[in-house]
């Protein structure tokens, strides 16, 4: 991989990583207060939709790299990272099944959001970024 296209995929990673540490402390607070603070849902329903497209930007600079294509859609994306063998399994899974389908929910339908599914999957997410960062990182040093 040349050395631009990591430090770009790198940056990429540095930004999940800030945008983690940003959406934490509103996920830290009891789901109670919370759900009585419209300030804080829209910055986590904002942070939630960067955490996931950065992840999926991320998966198409991976996908260039190793085919040339990236993918149509996010779940794409992260399939094709997951069969590229950058993600496990079960982590891509938990991407395409939760994570994208929430982003979805936020940016098309957001009438129709769940407070209380959002609070707890971004809780989730959080977890599971942190393990994108770090699978990343490990496929980028081989």
């Amino acid at each position: 991989m040349e050395p631009e296209h990591r430090a770009l995929i790198q940056e990429k990673l540095t930004r999940l990583a800030e945008s983690i540490d940003e959406i934490s402390p509103y996920l830290r607070q009891p789901y109670a207060r919370y759900a009585g603070r419209k300030g804080d849902q829209r910055i986590v329903e904002r942070l939630t939709q960067i955490l996931v497209e950065m992840a999926s930007d991320t998966n198409d600079l991976l996908i260039a790299h190793a085919r040339g294509s990236p993918a149509p859609h996010a779940r794409g994306s992260f399939e094709q990272v997951r069969d590229l063998g950058i993600l496990p399994s079960a982590l891509a899974g938990r991407f395409i099944d939760r994570y994208v389908r929430i982003r979805n929910l936020i940016v098309h339908q957001y009438d129709r959001l769940d407070t209380r599914l959002l609070f707890h999957a971004s809780r989730r997410l959080i977890t599971d970024a942190k393990a994108y960062i770090t699978a990343v990182r490990r496929h980028l040093v081989h």
